[in-house]
């Protein structure tokens, strides 16, 4: 009776949730910085989501989710086989994507901003990917890392378009972030993690061939280094040779403009890619190996889940885990669950499950490859990235000529690892110097001991695990350059795509930037007037860009002579501002000068990226003023299917039934098949819809139809006159898709749009 009672006190001595008040202790200027990036990453994403018009490719993908979303049927799988619930096609890549629209449309309805929505929390969510990857690089790298990412004006305008891309880039991020926790921690979630990254990527877009050979390579690449330094040195001399062959021999066996090509050449050509990327890779990991870290961190990481399988006793552990590591196992199953589930539609398409192995490779490499969509040349990425991604690709090559010029690496900690077995207690171990260190020994575990001659041991660091970080810059780094070469060499070259190499661009010129911000004295700084680099530095790069504007003007007239003259003038002013740089560099040191002067470009050039996320994602999103902008539908479209809506309202609001309430879907209209996307998307609810070619001088349209959409070219004198005397009159003409002008300028608009007219 003595023990309830106090029990009933002590449970009444505690106070509720709802009175428990709030530790404001923990909060610190990191919450404070990724609160407000986190805000302002939604609103950058969610902005005007749905204002501009949808594009060709959105429409047919959510078209397909609202089939899926309402019941419709009429779906085509893999191999050509007909369904009536939704199942994967590989001509419209994996099924993620409906479903993560299904459900923004059954929580927020249908609509252009519902199915864009999936796509824009994707790469919001990058910032707490970031977040998560603070162990491993630390508070500021990981910090520099979430603000570069919400700046990328590519990211954010693909975060606003319903492809799949955007959430491919979040799966690679699931991916990248496991992997590094687990080497790291050497936990089974992050493990599972990654491995349900990898099971989404595949099941969202054919990409993930690319990103998984890329990860492979480069942890192949390093296991060998770790376990063999010699074959590595010999495996990477052939990679390099075996690549630069293959890249020789198409070379030579290209055919001229215009003619054919062998079937020796296609050949060639299919191998390029991998030829390339193995021989690239070599050649990266021999020259980053110079510099990275010695400890063997990915062999002892793999040897120590392996070893989990035994006992104390060194005998396996009886059932599965005797054969394979607890770890690995969840890792699979994540995989094979999360496969299962988007490939057969929650089970509704069994064979799905086998068809997302294999249908997607081999839609790509036997069709698309060689279809080459879109015609881009080769140079096509070395035009993109500059304007767009200008601050992320400089600090990347500053960064890459750094890591390759560093002289070879001498561990700044020396990291000792000890695998304890299943006993309850303490065991003191030997750290580093023979320190004695108290370790706790109630499961296996693995603990890694930090510490140096002159350091006291540290079990965890403020700027993260020093090992696991110096594998993770290269990696950014090999992840960026291959990124480039395969998407160079894909037949597919397309705007979008960019973001699969912005990406990890970005976030290798974040651990560079990072690393100055690191390794500037700050005190050093302040004490010596540090806070006129900046000022100095802005105003040179702003003399020496017009200097060399002006400079440019070649004429020789007067007018160019004074250019000439200005140019000189304002060259001088940059001058005596790189020699108040270099005085002030003898004050705090010509390194912290440097390092400020390189931060004061990053910061301008992050201005540069808010000047271009304004004006590609606000400013004219659909209008093809800019390289980013490809068939894309014009702001002509919605404003058309706004009259159609009104029209079908004021014609049929006296014929309303139960099963359409409105009386507007009822509307008969008949259009032209040349202009079924985005049209079938916007007329999705419309039940009385006409679809017929219009090419031709025999076909004509519906003259008993309310609405005839006609594409302009097809709008010959005969059907024109036809319309009049039928009593139709145009209500609208304007342009229906365009492209931005890649050719040069365009003098005629049917170059590069494609017009619609609505009678």
């Amino acid at each position: 009776m003595i023990t309830e009672n106090r029990s009933q006190t002590s449970r009444a001595a505690l106070p509720g949730t709802l009175d428990r008040a709030i530790d404001l202790t923990r909060l610190n200027n990191e919450w404070v910085w990724y609160t407000l990036l986190f805000v302002a990453s939604i609103g950058l994403h969610m902005f005007k989501l749905g204002d501009m018009a949808m594009a060709h490719d959105e429409s047919v993908v959510s078209y397909m989710s609202w089939k899926f979303f309402t019941g419709r049927g009429g779906f085509t799988c893999a191999g050509g086989i007909a369904s009536q619930t939704y199942c994967y096609d590989p001509v419209y890549h994996g099924p993620t994507q409906y479903f993560l629209q299904f459900a923004a449309y059954f929580l927020f309805g249908v609509s252009d901003w519902s199915s864009r929505l999936p796509m824009a929390l994707a790469i919001i969510g990058l910032i707490p990917m970031c977040w998560l990857l603070r162990p491993i690089i630390g508070k500021r790298m990981a910090l520099t890392s979430a603000v570069l990412v919400t700046l990328s004006p590519s990211l954010v305008y693909y975060s606003r378009y319903a492809r799949h891309d955007a959430l491919m880039v979040l799966w690679t991020m699931f991916m990248v972030v496991g992997v590094f926790r687990w080497l790291q921690r050497g936990k089974t979630g992050d493990l599972v993690l990654a491995a349900v990254g990898l099971a989404l990527g595949w099941a969202t877009h054919e990409l993930i061939f690319i990103v998984g050979f890329i990860g492979v390579t480069f942890f192949a690449f390093r296991a060998l280094w770790e376990l063999r330094p010699r074959w590595f040195l010999g495996v990477t001399a052939f990679g390099i040779v075996v690549g630069g062959i293959i890249v020789i021999l198409t070379a030579l066996n290209a055919p001229a403009a215009g003619a054919e090509r062998s079937g020796e050449y296609l050949l060639l050509q299919r191998m390029l890619g991998p030829g390339m990327l193995l021989g690239g890779g070599a050649l990266l990991t021999l020259l980053m190996s110079r510099g990275w870290t010695q400890a063997p961190v990915f062999v002892q990481r793999v040897s120590a889940m392996w070893a989990a399988r035994r006992t104390s006793e060194g005998t396996p552990v009886k059932g599965v885990f005797g054969v394979v590591p607890a770890a690995l196992l969840w890792a699979i199953v994540g995989f094979l669950v999360t496969f299962a589930l988007l490939f057969t539609t929650f089970f509704a398409y069994p064979r799905g499950f086998f068809q997302g192995f294999y249908a997607g490779i081999q839609y790509w490499l036997g069709s698309q490859h060689e279809y080459a969509r879109g015609g881009q040349p080769w140079y096509y990425y070395f035009m993109l990235l500059p304007i767009y991604e200008l601050l992320a690709l400089v600090f990347m090559l500053g960064g890459m000529v750094a890591l390759f010029l560093r002289r070879p690496h001498t561990p700044r900690v020396v990291p000792t690892v000890v695998d304890e077995v299943t006993t309850e207690g303490v065991q003191t171990v030997n750290g580093p110097q023979g320190r004695g260190i108290n370790v706790p020994t109630t499961s296996v575990s693995r603990v890694r001991i930090y510490g140096t001659n002159n350091e006291t041991v540290k079990l965890a660091e403020q700027d993260g695990d020093p090992v696991v970080r110096d594998l993770y810059v290269p990696f950014t780094l090999y992840w960026a350059i291959l990124s480039f070469i395969a998407y160079t060499w894909a037949g597919e070259k397309m705007p979008w795509l960019l973001i699969h190499i912005a990406l990890p661009t970005t976030l290798f010129a974040a651990s560079v930037i990072a690393g100055l911000i690191e390794r500037t004295d700050w005190r050093t700084v302040r004490l010596n007037r540090g806070w006129a680099v900046p000022l100095l530095a802005l105003l040179a790069i702003i003399s020496l860009l017009v200097g060399s504007t002006l400079l440019g003007n070649r004429d020789a007239t007067q007018t160019g002579v004074e250019s000439l003259f200005r140019g000189l003038m304002v060259l001088l002013v940059a001058g005596v501002a790189v020699f108040g740089l270099w005085t002030l560099g003898t004050q705090i040191g010509q390194r912290n000068m440097l390092r400020l002067t390189a931060l004061s470009l990053a910061g301008v050039l992050a201005l540069y990226s808010v000047r271009a996320i304004s004006l590609v994602v606000y400013q004219h999103p659909d209008t093809p003023v800019e390289p980013l902008i490809y068939t894309q539908t014009s702001p002509d479209v919605p404003r058309v299917m706004a009259v159609v809506e009104q029209t079908a309202l004021n014609q049929s609001r006296n014929q309303r039934t139960n099963e359409d309430p409105t009386g507007s879907y009822s509307m008969r209209m008949s259009i032209d098949n040349e202009l079924a996307w985005p049209i079938q998307w916007y007329l999705r609810d419309y039940r009385n819809l006409d679809w017929k070619p219009m090419d031709t001088p025999e076909s004509v349209p519906d003259y008993n139809a309310s609405v005839v959409l006609i594409h302009t070219p097809h709008v010959t004198e005969p059907i024109r006159q036809s319309l009049q005397q039928n009593g139709f009159v145009k209500f609208r003409a304007g342009v229906f898709n365009w492209w931005f002008p890649e050719g040069g300028t365009v003098t005629d608009p049917n170059d590069s749009t494609k017009q619609v007219r609505a009678y």
